[in-house]
């Protein structure tokens, strides 16, 4: 009777999720490609869209991938292309945790609400080309330049920076 009971419960049991976890680490590797990518960003790689002829070597951590993928995301999200790290990160850690996003298509438009709208703070803060590693980046990217001049056209400097800033509050509050 042992024996039956044994077979029992070992198929009662789920199998490990092995699927979750994989999943985690993917999320771990884009986190470490982006954010990679982001950090070692350096502003003298040629990039196929703004150089004729051959692109050459990169100097970015990932390689020509690397620089690409950094140029493109700082140029449309500034420095707001950090948060796509973090978000990495927290899928991550819900996969290995096994727990899912209760709704992931509301959690998507959330994040990425988030970053359109924490781009727009940054183009407040910040509407100068800012140096970084020894280039000029515009901080809220061209999403933050073009909604801040939006916003700004409808409710001047503090009410865009007030809808920005709730927007950014309430996102985040969604996304978490």
């Amino acid at each position: 009777m042992s024996r039956k009971s044994n077979a029992k419960d070992q198929k009662d049991k789920p199998a490990h999720p092995i699927r979750k976890e994989i999943r985690g680490l993917v999320f771990i590797l884009i986190a470490t490609i982006l954010g990679g990518s982001l950090l070692f960003y350096s502003p003298g790689d040629q990039l196929f869209w703004n150089v004729t002829g051959p692109v050459g070597k990169a100097q970015n951590l990932f390689g020509a991938v690397g620089a690409h993928l950094a140029g493109g995301i700082f140029f449309v999200l500034g420095f707001s292309a950090f948060w796509l790290v973090i978000v990495a990160l927290a899928m991550a850690l819900l996969s290995f945790r096994s727990r899912s996003v209760s709704s992931p298509v509301k959690s998507t438009i959330a994040a990425m609400t988030l970053l359109a709208s924490f781009s727009g703070i940054l183009s407040l803060q910040l509407p100068e080309l800012l140096n970084f590693r020894g280039g000029a980046i515009i901080a809220g990217g061209l999403v933050g330049v073009y909604l801040a001049g939006l916003i700004k056209g409808f409710l001047n400097y503090f009410g865009a920076y007030v809808f920005f800033l709730t927007v950014s509050i309430i996102s985040l509050m969604i996304v978490t």
